[in-house]
This record gives C-alpha cells, sequence and structure tokens, in this order.
C-alpha cells in the first residue's frame, strides 16, 4: 500500500502513480473555492486508474443544521463563512452530483454524507 502527503490543491504537473481507490474522508468539505475544488477534483481524476473509485465522506447541506455565532450560510453557494472568510462548503447532494458529474466522474451512489464514484 502507497501513502502520500501534499497540499491536494496544488498536485504536481506530472502524475508519478495511478491508483485503483482514492479516499477523502470529510477533505472536500473543507476546500471551499471553485478552482480549488476543481485543482482537487481534476487530481483526483487525473490520479485514478480507468476503473478507479473515488470515495468521498463530506458534510452536505442539512436544512437543520444551526450556524452558532460567526459563522453565516450562503445558501446559493453552499460556503459557510467564518466572518468574511470562507470556511467549509455544505453543497446540497444534487449540487455535489453535478460538480462530480462535471468533473469526469459518474455516481455511483450518494447515500447519506457517503458517496461513491468513478471515472466516467
Amino acid at each position: 500500500m502507497n501513502f502520500a502527503v501534499q497540499d491536494v490543491c496544488r498536485w504536481p504537473a506530472t502524475v508519478a502513480k495511478r491508483y485503483d481507490a482514492i479516499i477523502d474522508s470529510y477533505c472536500l468539505q473543507n476546500i471551499v473555492l471553485d478552482d480549488d475544488r476543481a485543482a482537487v477534483l481534476r487530481g483526483v481524476h487525473d490520479r485514478l486508474t480507468p476503473a478507479g473509485h473515488y470515495l468521498i465522506s463530506t458534510a452536505l447541506y442539512d436544512a437543520g443544521r444551526v450556524y452558532g455565532a460567526g459563522l453565516r450560510f450562503d445558501r446559493s453557494t453552499g460556503i459557510c463563512y467564518r466572518g468574511d472568510l470562507p470556511y467549509r462548503r455544505h453543497l446540497t447532494p444534487a449540487a455535489l452530483q453535478a460538480e462530480l458529474t462535471s468533473m469526469g466522474f459518474t455516481v455511483l451512489s450518494l447515500t447519506g454524507n457517503d458517496v461513491v464514484c468513478r471515472r466516467s
């Protein structure tokens, strides 16, 4: 098994290795800005084998979620702000599926906070 630690918003241009599975455990919700999210999803897509799977656990939009003092949720973007700074992104399941599809993934399952997708 191989593991690597790097800034997922700044992948190296050269893809040295491809993986059968990439697991995201509550990272994607912390990638807030559109350009950074696109970079992450492009990097994951590029590093998967043709039959590879991307497994995601992430916080999604929850109408009942109470944001505490100092936090503000922008429903139109799914961005939660801490003061004036983007803090987290809580998309609806449909918005997340659309984002993943636009980046070349096929969503196989989206149940609760867990998503299983593969390269299209």
